[in-house]
């Protein structure tokens, strides 16, 4: 410091040849969930934009109406089949609880014989159901009711009316018709009504000639004066097995003949 002030040395000049240090990269900080869901949601397509409220569909596509399946049955059910249809019949018998009580199938072997004999059944009953007697189809039929018509207080006039109803029917069905007399009842058990069983066979022979049909009289050999006789009935006015055995005998030759 020759004139008393510092001698002032200028600094070296950096050197630029030299290797310049990389600059310090920041650090990435981690990444939260809705940062990343929105970094991703700007990497995804647009979304395509609402239809105009406006916009008017001027052409429809007609789709098929939907079948409705067929009900399927209820869990367990069995559809009934249907029932066999009868075989025709050789005969059938027409009748109250007298005829039911016929062992005819047994006594008639080889004879296909329909026993269509109620307990109880009257004139009208017997029409009532025609058309279960019908479904036998049988060549021949052979009727013998009257006595629960008498016991029921049904006139006379009355129980032939139906008779003749009865025997149009058969007829028109080309059945062959036997009419058999009304079995008659024991005078001390029936009384009274033993006299209109008389009138009614009386009428019921009648009926049988009007119509060119066979009249069987079978109190000829089941009754006498007094009604049925005893011998061939249990109580005075069905038959025991001797009765039966007895009628059977009588029919035997029309059955036969069937």
């Amino acid at each position: 410091m020759p004139d008393g002030r510092p001698i002032v040395r200028p600094l070296p000049r950096p050197d630029r040849t030299a290797a310049v240090p990389d600059p310090v990269r920041p650090v990435p900080r981690p990444t939260t969930h809705a940062a990343e869901t929105a970094r991703v949601a700007t990497q995804l397509p647009p979304r395509p934009l609402p239809r105009p409220a406006s916009l008017v569909i001027t052409a429809a596509i007609a789709l098929p109406r939907p079948v409705a399946p067929a009900p399927s049955p209820a869990p367990g059910h069995v559809p009934k089949p249907a029932p066999p249809r009868l075989k025709p019949f050789d005969v059938v018998m027409i009748g109250d609880s007298i005829t039911a009580g016929g062992r005819w199938d047994a006594r008639f072997p080889g004879i296909r014989i329909a026993n269509r004999g109620v307990s109880g059944d009257t004139a009208l009953k017997i029409l009532s159901r025609m058309d279960a007697i019908l479904e036998t189809k049988p060549k021949r039929a052979l009727l013998m009711f009257g006595i629960n018509d008498i016991y029921n207080g049904v006139p006379v006039k009355r129980i032939l009316g139906r008779y003749d109803r009865i025997v149009d029917i058969l007829k028109s069905r080309g059945i062959d018709v036997v009419i058999q007399s009304t079995l008659a009842c024991s005078g001390p058990v029936c009384g009274d009504k033993l006299a209109r069983v008389h009138t009614l066979n009386t009428g019921l022979r009648k009926l049988a000639r009007a119509h060119g049909l066979k009249f069987i009289d079978i109190n000829q050999v089941l009754s006498d004066r007094s009604g049925l006789k005893v011998a061939f009935s249990r109580d005075g006015v069905h038959l025991n097995s001797d009765g039966y055995a007895r009628w059977y005998a009588v029919l035997k030759p029309h059955i036969r003949r069937a």
